[in-house]
């Protein structure tokens, strides 16, 4: 009887939670939120959990008050990230931005995420992003100045039978220009040259051929989800060849012909970005170069030597 009693009360609460309105859980979810010191608060993970449950549900019931109040996007975000769920974060952080890019908080906190993860060329840019429009944000300042000092841009490279993601590669591209810029900017003494770039030998040909195997699609498309999220960019599109010699006259596509790795790497580049192109990626932002044998990383594998890059434009 006891047990049947208590499962009446739980399931009467779980039908109050539900009962309440969109503006209710906003209410609560705040008022939980703003209840305790920030460092407190990230420590007390079940108070958490129980804020993140009010403000999804407020998501669901009214997802047009978040749209014109992106401030809730920006809590939310809050909210996972100090759960430790960074995907998540990064999802409502970016969110808020796309609605309302005066959201200062969610570039400051974009960065810090992509700092721990490694994405140093992110993490400036959404630093600088903040103060941008936070002039006065001297812990943004401050951490740009510690990574410009402290860390380097990174030269990603995939495997045949690795991948890069999206953020890998767009943090890799980027990387360069924001942190020479932000160098310049706060006139941090460093004697090094920042280069990174993205090396793809996962985008795979068949032998004396321009055509891409199907199993290079999956990195392809992550290209493009890149392309799509930062409307900005341009790239170069690198084609290498190994040394061995082009010694016969090779159809690399259809009724298109080489005869040397020069013209090979040339037409596999342009192979790349007409895939890219043909997938919805704007013409004018994609140029495909063809480099031969001309850059060769590694005399005694030539496997090595074959390969696609991407470099920011």
């Amino acid at each position: 009887m006891k047990h049947t009693i208590i499962g009446i009360i739980l399931i009467c609460l779980a039908h109050m939670a539900y009962a309440l309105d969109c503006d209710q859980h906003l209410q609560i979810g705040f008022k939980l939120h703003d209840s305790k010191h920030s460092r407190s608060l990230t420590k007390d993970t079940d108070l958490l959990q129980k804020i993140r449950g009010h403000y999804e549900t407020a998501r669901k019931q009214c997802p047009d008050r978040f749209v014109k109040q992106p401030k809730h996007y920006n809590n939310l975000g809050d909210v996972c990230k100090r759960l430790g769920d960074d995907d998540a974060a990064i999802q409502y952080f970016q969110k808020a931005l796309e609605l309302d890019a005066s959201l200062c908080d969610a570039s400051f906190e974009l960065g810090v995420i992509y700092e721990k993860q490694g994405l140093y060329g992110m993490a400036v840019e959404q630093y600088m992003a903040d103060l941008s429009c936070n002039p006065s944000d001297t812990e943004a300042r401050s951490r740009v100045i510690d990574v410009i000092k402290h860390q380097n841009c990174q030269m990603r490279t995939a495997e045949q039978g690795e991948h890069l993601s999206k953020d890998e590669m767009y943090d890799s591209l980027i990387c360069p220009k924001v942190f020479n810029a932000a160098k310049n900017q706060f006139a941090v003494e460093r004697g090094i040259v920042f280069v990174s770039y993205s090396r793809l030998r996962n985008i795979l040909f068949d032998t004396g051929k321009a055509r891409i195997q199907s199993r290079s699609f999956l990195q392809l498309n992550d290209v493009i989800s890149m392309l799509q999220q930062h409307a900005h960019m341009t790239i170069f599109v690198d084609g290498h060849t190994d040394p061995v010699p082009v010694n016969r006259r090779l159809e690399v596509r259809d009724n298109i012909f080489c005869t040397s790795n020069q013209c090979l790497s040339e037409k596999r580049a342009e192979s790349v970005r007409q895939y890219l192109v043909h997938q919805g990626v704007a013409s004018h932002r994609i140029i495909s170069r063809g480099f031969g044998a001309t850059q060769i990383i590694d005399q005694n594998n030539h496997a090595k030597n074959r390969r696609v890059e991407l470099r920011a434009r």
